[in-house]
């Protein structure tokens, strides 16, 4: 059976669902329709939909060059039918517009990757129902590895299932974050671009804050900006960033809504950015002109001795010198669980130990 630890007794989740058709002309097959459900695990175990469960299903630790390293995760199946399990070492990056994109290996060319020092044990194996297999991750330091940290993402996901042409894939992707012990940890960053997010009906203005890590080192944004009209404050916002951290080598980009007294009329604004770090610590800060060419409504200032607290969305951009790749190929019948998922798989706005996926693939007929 199971087990279950003092600290596995609950779980809170909230569901991010994500609904995409991706069109894939390849031979053989008219295409696949990939549908994604992103589920924000909050606390373990880390449960799929259809009972794939991971107990551990996270790696945040520092390492010592030149040493070895173990770790151990449990791959639970808790549904009432058999499962083929595949684990796999992916690279882990990001976008300005994604907190996380599981890269294949052969896009995965950050200095900062883990990918490379890690290894899994066993790569596939058989769960009956009610049954658990520990997994051993295997981290090997070299001597000479340098400064900061590495990340890489553990896929554990289930063999393609389902009757006919439809094949259903889950998967959890856990994170790991290792911080190089005694290295010098450097969370240099830049603000690349603030703009603003103009009113609509039933809607206020906001400015978008990018950052790029430029140092070696992850970190937890939380961003302050202040809008000046002159020598007057006329708008003020701040928020946590949520979901994961910003990777050295990667930018992201944030929405933040405006707080002041009174709209804003046409004109040009200074806008005056802090990032700092998760600790407090200050990032970076720049100011920026802001241009408004018409009234822009704003919410109502806060009147609290606090500093006031904006919701924090994530935008897409349309530029940015991040790999991102969409799924390459699907055979005509259901992979090995050795064979893995489709070639990238990612989430928008997250938190938590792990990312819960559910991919479905349906094949069409070869054409004659």
């Amino acid at each position: 059976m199971v087990r279950q630890t003092h600290h596995e007794r609950s779980i809170s989740v909230t569901v991010i669902k994500l609904l995409g058709e991706v069109l894939v002309k390849i031979r053989g097959i008219i295409g696949l329709c990939l549908v994604a459900d992103l589920l924000l695990a909050l606390s373990l175990p880390i449960s799929a939909a259809g009972g794939l469960t991971v107990y551990g299903g996270k790696i945040e630790t520092s390492v010592t060059p030149a040493s070895n390293n173990s770790y151990t995760m449990e791959v639970a199946n808790t549904s009432d039918t058999p499962m083929e399990i595949g684990v796999e070492v992916k690279g882990y990056g990001m976008s300005t517009a994604q907190d996380f994109i599981a890269l294949e290996p052969k896009d995965d060319s950050s200095p900062y990757s883990a990918l490379a020092l890690l290894d899994v044990s066993p790569a596939a194996f058989h769960l009956e129902p009610g049954k658990s297999q520990f997994i051993t991750i295997n981290s090997k330091i070299p001597a000479g590895i340098g400064n900061g940290g590495r990340y890489a993402i553990v896929y554990i996901h289930t063999a393609a299932t389902g009757d006919g042409s439809i094949g259903v894939i889950r998967a959890i992707a856990a994170r790991v974050l290792l911080t190089i012990s005694g290295s010098k940890l450097d969370t240099t960053s830049q603000i690349t671009e603030v703009s603003l997010v103009k009113a609509a009906p039933q809607k206020t203005a906001s400015v978008t804050v990018t950052v790029a890590n430029n140092g070696n080192y992850h970190f937890k944004p939380q961003i302050r900006a202040t809008v000046r009209n002159g020598d007057k404050v006329v708008a003020t916002t701040s928020a946590v960033a949520p979901g994961w951290p910003i990777l050295p080598g990667y930018s992201r980009q944030f929405q933040l809504d405006l707080n002041g007294a009174s709209p804003l009329p046409a004109g040009i604004y200074q806008v005056e950015v802090e990032v700092d770090d998760e600790s407090g610590n200050l990032i970076t800060k720049g100011t920026f002109p802001l241009e408004l060419t018409e009234k822009q409504d704003v919410l109502p200032a806060v009147t609290t001795s606090s500093p006031p607290t904006s919701t924090l969305s994530v935008t897409p951009t349309s530029t940015t010198s991040t790999p991102t790749t969409l799924p390459q190929s699907i055979s005509s019948a259901p992979p090995p669980a050795s064979q893995g998922m489709p070639a990238a798989l990612f989430a928008g706005v997250a938190a938590g130990a792990a990312l819960i996926i559910t991919v479905m693939v349906v094949i069409g007929r070869k054409r004659k």
